[in-house]
């Protein structure tokens, strides 16, 4: 015979998981001594090792009275296919996650970002483009992340662009000429060549975007690209904003 503590000390668990299972009627109430200590045998030790180990599984405390009080229940091994199948699952979100990690770790710079958006971000660093313009990059990409199809077309598009050094080069001249606007009139005589100048670099990005409607569009979501195409402006003077608008760039 074995009173609570005892048989809360064999079975690795503690006094008041046991009353739990009282209480629930998971385990059941065992006889008590004259004292009106509980009085646990062999059958109560076993029950509760069983309990112990299909919790430890992660089955509900409701399915496991239901694997344990016989047939009427649902089935035992149905449930347990379905715990494998989840936790199949989380195994591959983990795998995922790691994988994500280890990129990180590998990674040099900034380890908030996206080890592709950083790196494409040190490309256009390196290669001249204003710092500002750089970081205003990375919080556009990152923000397309969120959008249906991610960033991955528009990443393609910077990866290329950055492979054509004579692109690459004349891009990031561009960004110092574009900050520069920043006090100008909007009447001011270089938006009129350098919104050509940034057409010239639109056009042939964006045609090779895929036909698949895999990229983002303003047509998948309008609101929410109403509401980027504010915030992407926002920063901006009256002079760089009509520049775009030319451009057709926003």
């Amino acid at each position: 015979m074995l009173r609570i503590g005892e048989l809360a000390e064999l079975a690795g668990t503690t006094t008041r998981t046991i009353r739990h299972y009282h209480h629930i009627g998971l385990l059941p109430e065992p006889e008590r001594t004259g004292s009106g200590y509980r009085s646990y045998e062999l059958a109560d030790v076993a029950r509760l090792l069983r309990i112990r180990r299909l919790t430890a599984l992660g089955l509900s405390l409701e399915e496991v009275a239901d694997a344990l009080d016989g047939p009427g229940g649902p089935d035992l091994r149905e449930i347990l296919h379905e715990l494998d199948a989840d936790l199949a699952e989380q195994e591959t979100r983990l795998r995922r996650r790691r994988a994500v990690l280890a990129e990180l770790l590998a990674a040099e710079g900034d380890l908030t970002l996206s080890p592709r958006i950083a790196e494409l971000l040190r490309q256009a660093s390196t290669l001249g483009a204003h710092p500002r313009t750089v970081a205003r990059e990375a919080d556009l990409l990152e923000v397309f992340e969120g959008f249906p199809g991610g960033a991955g077309p528009l990443l393609s598009i910077y990866d290329d662009a950055l492979a054509d050094h004579d692109l690459a080069a004349g891009m990031a001249t561009f960004t110092h000429e574009f900050k520069a606007l920043a006090d100008a009139a909007p009447d001011d005589p270089r938006i009129e060549s350098l919104s050509e100048q940034l057409a010239g670099f639109i056009t042939p990005m964006t045609a090779q975007l895929p036909a698949d409607g895999a990229e983002p569009r303003p047509e998948d979501d309008p609101d929410r690209y109403a509401l980027l195409e504010r915030v992407l402006t926002s920063g901006m003077s009256p002079s760089q904003q009509r520049l775009l608008q030319r451009a057709g760039g926003v």
